[in-house]
């Protein structure tokens, strides 16, 4: 069955769940709006309930941008609120962390969108295909993946850097499981032929740097 060319959108609406939702925006690289070329921008939109979820990263230091609205981000467990005016916030590797819409954590209604900035250093193209790949997978379900596509979609996270956080505790116990399942589910899905990415979710611009390097496999070609 043809895949969707899910890589040939310039955004993408992703949906976790009822009410949760954002659309995620890829601007030109020469965007005059944008903070640092490449970067991407997440709007959640007034009503949704849609967050990241904790997660961290390994390879990079990521930042966001609050472009309109107010944001509820959690860093180590603390959340606060924050708006335009904030300017840039950075999360070190290994730093959990956490965004969504302020008003869902306790803040004052926003009847507007809240528009964030989002990018990594260095900012490669790899979270791009990361995005497009874990969107077009669950697109692809009509936003109800079942066991093969979350064995596809544990295989595109399992290669790169970007690691959910399972189960609460200290951070060692949170590292341990995180790594195990993903390990888990990505092997089984390379025993079954998946490959991190796919073609058809992928734009044509960044397609070589998904085939060839990012994450934690720089320089290992899948393809």
């Amino acid at each position: 069955m043809p895949r969707t060319q899910y890589g040939k959108r310039d955004s993408l609406r992703l949906e976790t769940g009822p009410g949760a939702f954002a659309i995620f925006s890829f601007p030109p690289r020469d965007s005059p709006s944008a903070t640092v070329p490449g970067s991407r921008l997440i709007t959640i939109p007034s009503g949704s309930t849609w967050k990241t979820g904790l997660h961290w990263h390994e390879e990079y230091d990521e930042s966001v941008r609050v472009v309109q609205g107010r944001a509820a981000i959690t860093i180590s467990g603390v959340t606060r609120f924050y708006g335009p005016e904030d300017g840039t916030l950075t999360f070190p590797k290994y730093t959990v962390h956490e965004f969504g819409r302020a008003d869902n954590s306790g803040d004052a209604f926003d009847e507007g969108d809240t528009v964030i900035e989002e990018w990594v250093d260095p900012e490669d193209g790899f979270k791009a295909v990361f995005f497009y790949n874990v969107i077009g997978a669950i697109l692809e379900s009509n936003n109800k993946p079942g066991a093969l596509d979350l064995i596809q979609i544990g295989t595109t996270v399992a290669y790169v850097d970007e690691f959910p956080v399972f189960v609460p505790g200290p951070f060692f116990l949170k590292y341990a499981v995180t790594h195990a399942l993903l390990t888990t589910v990505s092997s089984i899905g390379w025993l079954m032929g998946y490959k991190p990415w796919v073609k058809e979710y992928t734009p044509e611009h960044i397609w070589e740097i998904a085939r060839t390097r990012g994450g934690r496999h720089r320089g290992v070609k899948v393809e």
